[in-house]
């Protein structure tokens, strides 16, 4: 769900926002004038944060916000700023970020600073998946070609738990979900946002990194020495929907809801009534529904999918705390006339967010099916209503939710996901593997 712009789209679920932006740093503000050097005098930067602040503290809703640990943090944050970069600054900023315990809440580097990174930054040259707050290996790019399945244990001296933690802190979710955050790291699907881009941004970036790893079926420790890798991008790919019929069940995949031009609503509602029409025509009892890695869009194109899974007539959002232009969500919304009544199964994951975490909601809220996977990113209230603003001094942006949106449900938790009935819970293997181990569940219940 992003209510005023579809520039933010890709960049709902996280603090760390790597999209090209700001303006020139080329003021007499500056000691040094290469951007990944410049530095700024304390009480400049003394300056942008308590803008950041005072802009949180005016606007935001802190639907989520524990005041007490967000204050602990500005106080232990403030205190560390000095005379620095805006590399350094974005490290004391970050944990700050994070305490505000909202996924629609967000800072990004300064548009020379991040083409700095992207042209000079050294990065991990690793693809890590964490598990069970362990680090593993599944790809490794530099010489040393360590084994895929490999477990990481440190890293230039520091315990793989401790870095685990420390990335977390580029990582915000609403509340305390870390659903969230594991899926951000685990899936890449944000092509800024792997592990490797994180590490670069709140622990460093060396040119060499010395690794200590236990092989598969090795107990013994091995290390490495490895060198750094250049950035290394990754393509968002922009899939539509997509749906599939078999003998006694069908799948329907919805990766986005970013349908905002009419066009593209249009589209959505059409492929979606050519789907449900078709598995009223085969008499198909079962459907799958695949939401993971949907991070939300727009809320029409949510009612619009509800409107053919939910078994009775339902109100989208709560009255009382909508504005701008959704407030038609707040009537009473009917069924369409090929709803679908038979078995439904949800895949989700902690990639699930806004408008997405919504629509949950309400399949939850009716008892809607059985739900696989893990907890979702969102559920029935989040905040959004977004405003973007550069700190005066070092550009950094800073985009601050402004209004909490809230489904019209009954007894869900606020700051909690959806939670699946059947836990996937994924092993090394399983990623090496490639296996699907929600699709292999809903296919179990089915037979």
């Amino acid at each position: 769900m992003k209510y005023l712009s579809k520039l933010f789209k890709v960049i709902l679920l996280t603090t760390l926002s790597f999209i090209l932006g700001g303006q020139s740093l080329a003021n007499n503000t500056q000691i040094e004038s290469t951007p990944y050097n410049v530095v700024y005098k304390k009480e400049l930067l003394l300056e942008d944060f308590d803008q950041l602040i005072k802009m949180f503290i005016v606007k935001h809703p802190k639907m989520f916000t524990n005041m007490d640990e967000f204050e602990s943090m500005r106080v232990l944050q403030r205190a560390k700023i000095t005379d620095m970069n805006e590399y350094e600054f974005f490290q004391i900023l970050a944990p700050v970020i994070e305490k505000m315990n909202c996924g629609h809440t967000s800072i990004k580097y300064s548009k020379l600073q991040q083409k700095d990174i992207v042209d000079n930054g050294n990065f991990l040259p690793f693809d890590v998946k964490i598990i069970d707050e362990e680090l593993y290996l599944i790809n490794d790019f530099s010489s040393q070609s360590i084994k895929k399945g490999a477990k990481i244990t440190s890293i230039d001296g520091k315990a793989a738990g401790d870095i685990i933690d420390e990335v977390y802190k580029l990582y915000t979710s609403d509340g305390d979900n870390l659903s969230a955050k594991q899926a951000q790291i685990n899936s890449g699907f944000n092509p800024h946002l792997s592990f490797a881009m994180a590490y670069q941004t709140i622990i460093g970036s060396p040119e060499n990194f010395n690794v200590s790893y236990l092989s598969p079926n090795n107990k013994s420790i091995s290390t490495a020495n490895v060198s750094a890798s250049k950035y290394r991008p990754k393509t968002w790919k922009n899939e539509s929907l997509s749906f599939d019929y078999k003998d006694n069940y069908a799948t329907l995949t919805v990766p986005h809801f970013y349908t905002y031009s009419s066009s593209e609503l249009k589209k959505f509602s059409h492929s979606l009534d050519k789907f449900f029409r078709g598995l009223k025509a085969r008499s198909i009892d079962n459907l799958i529904l695949d939401l993971r890695g949907n991070s939300g869009g727009d809320p029409n194109a949510g009612n619009i999918l509800l409107s053919y899974l939910l078994t009775s007539p339902f109100q989208y959002f709560d009255s009382g705390n909508i504005k701008y232009f959704y407030e038609p969500l707040t009537q009473q919304s009917q069924l369409n006339e090929h709803a679908f009544n038979g078995k439904l199964i949800t895949l989700i994951d902690g990639l699930i967010f806004s408008t997405t975490g919504h629509v949950l909601s309400h399949l939850a809220n009716q008892k809607r099916g059985k739900f696989i996977g893990q907890e979702s990113g969102g559920g029935y209230i989040c905040n959004d209503g977004s405003e973007m603003i550069n700190l005066d001094n070092t550009k950094v942006g800073f985009n601050v939710a402004t209004f909490a949106f809230s489904t019209s449900v009954q007894g869900q938790t606020r700051g909690q996901g959806i939670r699946p009935d059947i836990e996937a819970k994924y092993r090394i293997q399983d990623y090496l593997n490639n296996t699907d181990l929600e699709m292999q569940a809903a296919l179990d219940l089915i037979q």
